[in-house]
This record gives C-alpha cells, structure tokens and sequence, in this order.
C-alpha cells in the first residue's frame, strides 16, 4: 500500500488591501451620508414617555422659541411668512414635503396652534413635532 504525502502549502492572507477597501468603504458612506442639520437655535425640547424614534428622511425645520418667534431652517419668519417662503422655494411641492416642529417646551400653545393652523391652511399634509424621548 502506497501512501501519499500531500504538500500543504501556507495561505498567506494580505490584510493591507483588505482594511484599505474597508476605509475606502468607510469614506464613501461617510461622504454620501445626509445629516439632519437641527440649527443653533436654542429651544428646551419637551420630554415624552413615548413616540415615533424615526426621523424623515430630509424634514424641513421650523423652529418655534419661547418668545414666539419662528424660523424656517435657521432663518426668521413669522408664521404667515412661512408658507409663502416655502411656495417659493419649492412650488406645489412643499405641500408633500415633512415639516418638522422643534418647538420649545415653554412655548405658548397659542403661538404653536397659530403656526400649525399657518401650516395647514397653506396644504401641509405631514407636520411632525421633535421631542426627546425619556428613558
């Protein structure tokens, strides 16, 4: 009986090109990622026990402060100014686009019903309100 010896040869992995294709990768989600961009507005969130964790995708901002005053992604406009401003830039579009309120949690709800009624009677169909989320 003849018995074979069989050469085994050594696998040499080459981990460089591995962990540069994994850089390579890192930076283009990196670069192709969106953030949302919250404006440095400072507004006190209130604090809910639960809701919806999920962001839309490319919201736009309006800020609602303690003093009443709104701003449309940073800049200031009264809450009637909004929806013209929002004509404007995006044409019938804006009306399917999601609004987010970041509304301050010592807000008046007379200031927060005007600009949602504002919001409204323009068309807006989705108007989400940003809150923080107890634990």
């Amino acid at each position: 009986m003849e018995i074979r010896r069989y050469c085994h040869k050594d696998i040499d992995l080459d981990l460089v090109s591995m962990v540069d294709m994994m850089l390579l990768i890192l930076i283009f989600f990196i670069l192709t990622s969106s953030f949302l961009p919250l404006y440095n507005i400072e507004v006190n969130l209130p604090v809910v026990k639960e809701g919806i964790s999920a962001l839309p995708s490319r919201p736009l901002i309006i800020t609602l402060t303690r003093q009443g005053e709104t701003y449309l992604e940073g800049e200031k406009l009264s809450a009637e100014d909004i929806v013209g401003r929002l004509f404007l830039r995006f044409g019938e579009q804006w009306k399917k686009k999601e609004l987010l309120l970041k509304v301050d949690k010592d807000a008046r709800s007379e200031d927060l019903l005007r600009l949602i009624d504002s919001l409204r009677r323009g068309g807006a169909a989705k108007i989400n309100v940003l809150s923080l989320q107890s634990k």
